[in-house]
């Protein structure tokens, strides 16, 4: 659950030692925007760091710290492994964040 007009910071974490992640934010049919500000526990320069949409694809082992202020509604968190893999595997999943 996140707060309306407040800007939250999110890590994301690819603990898989094998296949990279595609992960995004979604509002709706489309990706939220977001700002990444930080890769690997590195500060990113002011420049790197400018709202886009959320969409970032994670190497194994790799971190992301972004920055959301969502509006109002609800937002899906959703992933899915980078690689073609045969179902299950290739099912992306969706984790529902209420915003209020």
């Amino acid at each position: 659950e996140l707060k309306a007009g407040v800007t939250t910071r999110l890590r994301l974490i690819n603990i898989r030692s094998d296949l990279g992640m595609l992960v995004s934010l979604m509002d709706g049919d489309h990706p939220a925007l977001w700002r990444v500000v930080a890769k690997d526990g590195f500060t990113r320069p002011v420049s790197q760091a400018q709202p886009r949409p959320s969409i970032v694809a994670i190497g194994s082992g790799e971190t992301y710290d972004v920055e959301v202020t969502p509006q109002s509604g609800s937002l899906a968190l959703a992933y899915r492994l980078a690689a073609p893999v045969p179902p299950p595997l290739a099912q992306r999943m969706v984790v529902p964040v209420q915003v209020r």
